[in-house]
């Protein structure tokens, strides 16, 4: 039996290329997509493409991608 615990963190970084970037912004910027085909388009790290497209996006986008993030984390 184990005397105590060890803690280890995993983390992956990604690096969004020009291109990602402008793909993410457009995305959130379409009114067509509602939160789930938003987060099934931008695929894998929809969380942080959103986070992305929040800070980076003009006030449209932004409050578009913080009102997604709200949703999906429950509040």
């Amino acid at each position: 039996p184990l005397a105590g615990h060890t803690r280890v963190v995993v983390s992956h970084s990604e690096i969004l290329k020009l291109e990602e970037e402008t793909h993410i912004l457009s995305v959130v910027a379409d009114e067509s997509l509602d939160v789930a085909q938003v987060t099934a388009e931008l695929g894998r790290f929809s969380d942080g493409k959103l986070e992305y497209a929040a800070v980076n996006g003009d006030a449209a986008v932004s409050a578009r991608a913080s009102n997604f993030l709200q949703l999906l984390r429950g509040r």
